[in-house]
């Protein structure tokens, strides 16, 4: 191998380095905040909640745009409560374009309205 190849090789390691680093500290990292139940039933009853996914007691989502910068939350409640999902089904046409409620053999999807 001659040394132009050597130093071209070199020069597209030193390259991809760069940019694997600069998109490794440009991403920002999606923290969950926790809040309690009666928070996150309040936040779905003012339309507050775009997407919803239910795994037995863990309730976990993404706040809409508008309401604390469309972040992501999670929260511990009752498995398969009705009044959670009644809400967020009424909810569901005001705006929460996914629920997935998943456990017990039971899955619910809400698909997208855009």
């Amino acid at each position: 191998m001659k040394q132009s190849q050597k130093t071209l090789a070199l020069w597209i390691v030193i390259v991809l380095l760069s940019l694997s680093a600069v998109h490794f500290f440009n991403t920002r990292p999606t923290l969950k905040k926790t809040i309690g139940f009666s928070e996150f039933l309040a936040a779905v009853k003012n339309n507050r909640v775009e997407e919803v996914v239910i795994q037995g007691e863990e309730y976990t989502g993404k706040y809409k745009p508008d309401y604390e910068e469309g972040g992501f939350f999670s929260t511990v409640g009752p498995a398969n409560s009705e009044r959670a999902v009644d809400l967020i089904t009424e909810s569901s046409a005001q705006g929460i374009t996914q629920m997935t409620i998943s456990g017990v053999g039971r899955v619910l999807a809400i698909p997208s309205s855009s």
